[in-house]
């Protein structure tokens, strides 16, 4: 087992790797290109949804090597994915035993998500990594052991200055401190001594921008949290809703019921999620996380930091996930861990060699469904049709004249054109006077994508049609790509265009 799991992981990193390579078309919003933007000055750091961590991770290997923004965050990416591999590797090995810790470690190396972290374009994967490390130590640390117990908050520490969202974990672990089998005084210091670790780099990081920029940049996460009372439906409430609120605070008091929704919509999310998420993520061995989280909540052996880390991360990734699974990514591990603990417990009054055979079956089924999936994520994340489209472009637009406009600024990554964000210029309750709004901008060809512009603009579908209808004075449709998914590319006419549309 310990010879094939490791094949599996070293094929896993081969595999993410390759598709990489082959991830040419950045699609997406263009949250990246902020991300290239942030990393590429540093200071003053503007950004208010992550920390620097990812940023300067970028940066160094875009300094390291010849390599373009979107090349550089692949490299992360797939670097993320061998410390992510390494670290729940140990802490596998720290609750699963030896005997347990290969055969998870080989189911947690041929999930499709894990694959996708290996070359997605974001810091998830790079702050999962951190947090399964801070994890790990926590497992591994005797009550009296300080240093551990202040790396192990420096770790989760680290992963909060990537993604804030990690505070969840952090919370988590210093709650199941106190699930530890030791005194109270020895509880306290373990407590403090985490959160002491956690908070150098978070107050270090602060006092450093106070000191260079003289401002630390809001951190507008909370808005994921307004899902629960019934907003945040579309990307383009985003600025609303951070005026609207301010802060986490301001969506607390915003209503008395506030709380009990939150509560409420997490413990749906965690309820749903081995029928939902959990089946995405790990197929018919989803099957096995509620019997595997009984037997862990049931063990007094478990009931550690480690557990209440991961449930807490559960739980707030449920309130903000909405079912996209690279939002868990840090809590793969931790159905894993559930999964091989039910199959150990239910396989008992078996023969090893029927153990074996069953494990491996089961591998093979998640295998080849990982096979299935990563090809068809694959082609919904590489957009082959906006290089057709930006090229086209390139070719036909005079730069510094002539303005492009889309939902999704990855169309532009790597091109000279002038872009203006279309979700800026009209929103999905208000599309009337599109053409005059898309001249007062400057805008003279508006892209229309199936893949992105649909999503918060369902009304302009007819326009992707191979004849277009209802189309709007003043547009033109200059062209149309059919393949793999529909774009076509309007030319906005000048304001005595009159009805030229055809």
């Amino acid at each position: 087992m310990r010879r094939v799991a490791i094949g599996a992981v070293i094929a896993s990193i081969l595999i993410a790797g390759y598709l990489g390579v082959q991830y040419r078309e950045m699609g997406g919003p263009g949250d990246e290109l902020e991300y290239f933007e942030q990393a590429a000055r540093l200071i003053p750091f503007v950004h208010n949804y992550y920390g620097p961590g990812y940023f300067f991770a970028l940066r160094l290997v875009h300094m390291a090597l010849p390599l373009d923004w979107f090349s550089a965050g692949k490299v992360v990416a797939l670097l993320s994915l061998g410390a992510f591999l390494m670290a729940c590797n140990a802490l596998f090995g720290r609750i699963l035993g030896e005997r347990g810790r290969w055969l998870a470690l080989l189911i947690l190396a041929v999930n499709p998500q894990v694959l996708y972290g290996g070359y997605e374009v974001t810091n998830n994967m790079y702050a999962a990594a951190f947090l399964i490390a801070g994890i790990w130590m926590t497992t591994r640390t005797g009550v009296n052991d300080y240093r551990g117990w202040l790396l192990a908050g420096l770790l989760f520490g680290f992963a909060y200055l990537t993604r804030f969202s990690s505070a969840g974990y952090l919370l988590g672990a210093l709650a199941g401190v106190w699930l530890l089998q030791a005194p109270l005084k020895d509880k306290a210091r373990v407590t403090a001594l985490i959160a002491a670790g956690a908070a150098v780099p978070a107050l270090g990081w602060a006092l450093f921008l106070h000191a260079v920029q003289g401002f630390v940049p809001a951190n507008f996460n909370f808005i994921h949290l307004t899902v629960a009372l019934g907003r945040f439906q579309s990307f383009s409430e985003m600025d609303q809703l951070a005026r609207e609120y301010g802060s986490l605070w301001g969506v607390i008091r915003s209503d008395h019921t506030v709380p009990l929704r939150l509560m409420a919509l997490g413990v749906k999310e965690i309820i749903k999620f081995p029928f939902t998420m959990g089946f995405k993520i790990y197929f018919v061995l989803a099957g096995l996380l509620i019997p595997g989280l009984l037997i862990a909540v049931a063990r007094r052996n478990m009931q550690a930091p480690w557990l209440l880390s991961f449930l807490a991360g559960l739980f707030l990734t449920g309130l903000a996930a909405r079912g996209w699974g690279h939002y868990y990514v840090p809590i793969i591990p931790f159905g894993v861990l559930l999964i091989v603990l039910a199959f150990e417990q239910l396989s008992q009054p078996w023969g090893a060699t029927a153990r074996r055979l069953i494990a491996a079956s089961l591998v093979a089924v998640v295998a080849g469904w990982t096979v299935v999936d990563t090809a068809q994520s694959f082609a919904t994340r590489n957009w082959a049709e906006f290089g057709v489209a930006r090229r086209y472009l390139e070719q036909r637009l005079v730069p510094g004249k002539d303005v492009v406009s889309s939902t999704a600024a990855s169309l532009i990554y790597g091109s000279a054109l002038t872009f203006v964000d279309h979700s800026k210029i009209t929103t999905p309750d208000d599309p009337v006077g599109l053409v005059d709004r898309l001249r007062q901008h400057g805008v003279t060809y508006l892209v229309i994508s199936e893949r992105h512009t649909l999503f918060e603009f369902p009304e302009l579908r007819s326009l992707l049609d191979a004849v277009p209808r209802n189309v709007p004075d003043g547009l033109q449709r200059d062209t149309l790509i059919t393949t793999p998914r529909r774009l076509a590319i309007y030319k906005v006419l000048p304001a005595t265009g009159g009805k030229e549309n055809r």
